[in-house]
């Protein structure tokens, strides 16, 4: 009953901005028309039905700042990007440990010889080089084996493979955010691998005096 109420409260207050907005032109009242009518709709709610309210308004304001930031994104990928093209490591790193969303697909009977299949789908943030340079990138990892009901795996059996290298910057808002929350993890993992580099290099100068 109570929700009911609250619909048919809004939908007059809907209502009543249609009717001021096509109106607005003859009697001119604007902005503060808009206002007048929201405030005296708002005051016929009881205290549940103004609560949802401004949880809707305080949600709106919230969507429009993520939208407005998220905007945003491409631009800070590209400063971060071009950091790390100046730094020059001209090292190809993955988080493969870290990855940003993964998906498991299981069996849920085992086949004939009692082993189940499984199969690990993840998106792993990486800098690698694609056609255009240097690039934050994201690939598709799949990892799929065998193993016993104990969880042991077969011998032989796993199957890793990895495709589908876009660009960072191309990817859905969701793997944008979570990227930059990895970003320290993939510095510290090519200073890794630069520094691994660098004492094969020191190594292999040694066989060469």
């Amino acid at each position: 009953m109570r929700c009911s109420r609250l619909f048919r409260h809004l939908a007059c207050l809907a209502f009543s901005l249609s009717v001021i907005g096509s109106a607005s032109s003859v009697w001119a009242w604007g902005d503060l028309g808009h206002r007048v009518i929201c405030q005296i709709a708002f005051q016929e709610l009881n205290e549940k039905a103004r609560n949802e309210v401004i949880l809707l308004a305080e949600l709106s304001a919230s969507a429009k700042k993520l939208n407005r930031e998220s905007d945003s994104l491409n631009d800070l990928i590209e400063r971060l990007e071009a950091t790390l093209q100046k730094i020059n490591v001209g090292i190809e790193v993955w988080l493969d440990r870290a990855p940003l969303e993964s998906e498991t697909i299981e069996d849920e009977a085992p086949n004939d010889d009692e082993l189940y299949e499984k199969e690990i789908e993840e998106r792993q943030l990486g800098f690698t080089k694609l056609n255009s340079g240097w690039r934050l990138a994201v690939r598709t990892a799949t990892d799929k084996y065998l193993h016993d009901r104990f969880g042991n795996i077969e011998n032989n059996s796993r199957q890793l493979r990895t495709a589908d290298e876009v660009e960072l910057a191309s990817c859905s808002r969701d793997l944008r955010i979570n990227a930059l929350k990895r970003f320290p993890q993939l510095v510290a993992k090519m200073k890794q691998e630069a520094d691994t580099a660098l004492e094969a290099i020191e190594r292999a100068k040694k066989f060469t005096k």
